[in-house]
């Protein structure tokens, strides 16, 4: 099925220019960012807020946006959909969670692709990068 079924020529605009963060298109992306092994090889800003969250034992969006060096507002629109993690943010990320930098960063370049083909690169960009430890997780 296609994420532009039933739509008009308008919301399939909307959807591209909004990137593939919608709650309507959501389940085709999640087809899309499963690896052969089950485990998604893209990591969402929000899981990486979800793990920086575990990692430091804080319990708020607002002790996680301190740690970052951002307002917590932009958290919230990271969970909205409004937007995705900036490359600089997404190294603070990296280094606070332990991760490999250019996996992060691929990961948040793929969240932010506008079309299907350019998300697809980037799934595959971030398979090759995973970490052992989340390939080995499934």
């Amino acid at each position: 099925m296609n994420i532009f079924t039933g739509c008009g020529l308008f919301n399939t605009l909307r959807i591209l220019r909004r990137g593939f963060n919608s709650a309507q298109n959501g389940s085709v992306i999640e087809n899309l960012n499963k690896s052969v092994r089950g485990v998604p090889p893209v990591l969402k800003s929000m899981q990486i807020v979800e793990l920086l969250r575990d990692q430091t034992e804080t319990r708020s969006d607002y002790a996680v946006s301190k740690l970052l060096g951002i307002r917590p507002q932009t958290i919230c629109n990271w969970k909205s959909g409004r937007g995705a993690m900036s490359e600089d943010i997404a190294l603070k990320a990296a280094d606070l969670l332990g991760f490999d930098p250019e996996y992060v960063l691929a990961c948040v370049t793929a969240e932010r692709a506008k079309d299907t083909p350019t998300y697809e690169t980037w799934v595959k960009v971030c398979e090759r990068l995973t970490p052992k430890k989340r390939r080995k997780a499934a």
